[in-house]
């Protein structure tokens, strides 16, 4: 085996070093320059989206941070307004409700009124009444007139004597 042959280990040993110092140079020279570059070109851009991601990050919690508090300055709005429209309707209310009381009040005054100058008419039509049949049951009974003050006058007496009795 011409391998093993010790006359040919200087020119294999000089072709080893040959080829793999070739070999040695074109990755160190030429191939891991290149992927050194593609690496460094990938970190930095990989560093570049990782840094607009933050950014990104950072823009969206501030506007998130905005909306939720003009959210917030909406609720508040929203709720003072609410409130004086509540505020408002309660004051309607209460000055529709005073209104109608006064109006009740005073339809409950002309209604006691009425009642109080019906009753009043009343009696003195059923006064009237009883003098009437007093003075025609006198003259029937006794054959005599009965004159209307006469008449009233038992009229009064009879009524006193049974307001005394109840």
């Amino acid at each position: 085996m011409p391998q093993l042959d010790i006359s040919t280990y200087f020119s294999q040993l000089f072709w080893l070093l040959l080829t793999f110092g070739m070999l040695y140079g074109f990755m160190s020279y030429v191939f891991l320059p290149k992927l050194a570059k593609v690496i460094n070109k990938r970190n930095d851009q990989i560093e570049s989206l990782l840094e607009k991601a933050e950014q990104m990050r950072i823009k969206a919690a501030d506007i998130d941070y905005e909306i939720s508090h003009e959210i917030e300055k909406i609720k508040a709005e929203t709720k003072k307004k609410l409130d004086e429209q509540i505020e408002i309707f309660n004051k309607k209310y209460s000055q529709e409700m005073m209104k109608l009381e006064i109006e009740l009040s005073d339809k409950t005054h002309l209604a006691e009124s009425r009642a109080n100058e019906y009753k009043l008419r009343s009696a003195i039509d059923t006064e009237k009444t009883i003098i009437a049949a007093v003075k025609s049951m006198y003259a029937v009974l006794i054959n005599k007139e009965l004159s209307d003050q006469e008449a009233e006058k038992y009229v009064k007496s009879a009524a006193f004597d049974i307001n005394k009795q109840v």
